[in-house]
């Protein structure tokens, strides 16, 4: 762990989750061996392995995944916070809320040799000996909300880093052999996760629906065609867009109903392709973050180490994939969830290969705005409130295998002035 938190100490607390009395850990296995083995799932996906994937499960709104948990039940979930104990120096839990309240850590300073201006501060720091890695990451009014790979879903105030666990995918295998990636709000205060299952069991691969106010989530979306899904984006009319990993397309999932098709498949957003800049990395993806820009979308392909854009049309229809950026294996290998900054245009981009968080301008000149340092798997952005900074959801999943000790899966925040 970072040295200004130790380690956290935490197993047990009750949340305020509908139907669920407490959440309990336990511990299966260690977390090298559960990080380690998510990832040779995923790199047997990559060599075409599809694990006993379901691909069967047809299109489903209200559709709901495993039997909601018994109020007098316990569920195992990897979380955070112990009544009456101290989570980390500087960071107390509430035992009547389960809410976590860290001591943020603040960043560096600037040079004159054209190193980043700021490096990134730790809101929140998550437990990597509880497997705790932050994927998915979007901000509503105020409020950051933070999707772990093994379910649970947070929510953090950006500014202090009070962390509450809220709900989430409720009762995936400790073996992970199911992760959530991708999370996005809805208009209405519901959230959407993306699942991706790589062994047949109670869930399936497709988008679940956690209500306003949080609790469990249920499916929502599911197609044969949909096999990895993972990056969200609205779009005009409010229904949602979905990158796909391994089937090179942009998944449009009617917010109405639930309804999937493919708004658009190309070569360009093809993946997972090791070989394509032969990255030294335990996980490859093709299509994976997304954003809507006023008439385009721009997707990233991680292993193409590229960005696609999109053209759409007035009726929402996609037009023909072009290249915007890339290929370019040194700046571009690993891009993910990427963002556009409201005021300059300009698109940030976390580089999850690299260990980068760049910008992009009109002129598609690149800088480097922060790099290595606490920066582990950079997955996700979103704008702080305030307009100042980036969140950052650092995944830190490569860290986590190789040294845990000296991982930071958490929440950042990156001054931009």
């Amino acid at each position: 762990m970072h040295p200004a938190h130790g380690a956290i100490r935490t197993k047990h607390f009750s949340p305020p989750i509908a139907g669920v009395t407490s959440i309990r850990m336990t511990r299966n296995a260690t977390p090298r061996r559960a990080t380690t083995l998510l990832l040779a799932l995923l790199a047997a996906a990559a060599c075409g392995d599809d694990g006993g994937a379901s691909t069967t499960d047809t299109t489903t709104a209200g559709t709901t995944g495993p039997a909601a948990t018994d109020p007098g039940t316990t569920t195992d979930l990897p979380t955070t916070g112990e009544p009456g104990t101290t989570a980390d120096p500087g960071t107390t839990t509430d035992p009547g809320t389960g809410t976590t309240t860290p001591d943020p850590t603040t960043g560096g300073s600037d040079t004159s040799t054209g190193a980043p201006v700021n490096e990134p501060q730790i809101v929140h720091e998550f437990d990597v000996a509880m497997f705790q890695l932050p994927e998915g990451l979007d901000v509503r009014d105020g409020t950051a909300y933070v999707g772990l790979v093994t379910g649970p879903v947070f929510t953090v105030d950006p500014d202090d880093g009070t962390a509450t666990i809220i709900g989430g995918l409720m009762g995936l295998p400790q073996d992970n052999t199911a992760i959530m990636t991708g999370l996005v709000a809805g208009k209405q205060g519901e959230l959407y996760v993306a699942l991706d299952v790589f062994a047949p069991g109670d869930f399936v691969t497709g988008i679940y629906k956690i209500p306003k106010g949080g609790g469990p989530g249920t499916l929502f979306a599911s197609d044969p065609g949909m096999l990895f899904p993972n990056g969200f984006a609205h779009d005009a009319n409010g229904d949602l867009l979905v990158t796909d990993s391994f089937a090179g397309a942009v998944h449009r999932v009617a917010i109405a109903d639930g309804k999937v098709s493919t708004w658009v498949s190309d070569p360009a957003l093809l993946g997972p392709n090791p070989d394509t800049c032969k990255t030294d990395a335990q996980f490859h993806l093709g299509a994976n973050g997304i954003v809507v820009d006023g008439d385009r979308v721009l997707v990233t392909n991680s292993d193409q180490a590229s960005i696609i854009e999109i053209p759409v049309d007035g009726q929402g229809n996609a037009g023909a994939p072009a290249l915007f950026l890339g290929p370019d294996c040194d700046g571009l290998s690993g891009a993910d969830g990427l963002v556009i900054e409201p005021g300059t245009g300009d698109i940030l981009v976390p580089v999850n290969y690299k260990q980068r968080i760049i910008r992009i301008d009109a002129s598609k000149t690149v800088t480097v705005l922060a790099e290595g340092g606490l920066l582990q798997s950079p997955a996700t952005l979103a704008f702080h409130p305030d307009g100042k900074s980036v969140l950052i959801a650092n995944a830190a999943f490569e860290a986590a295998t190789s040294d845990p000790a000296s991982a930071h899966p958490a929440l950042l925040s990156l001054a931009l002035d």
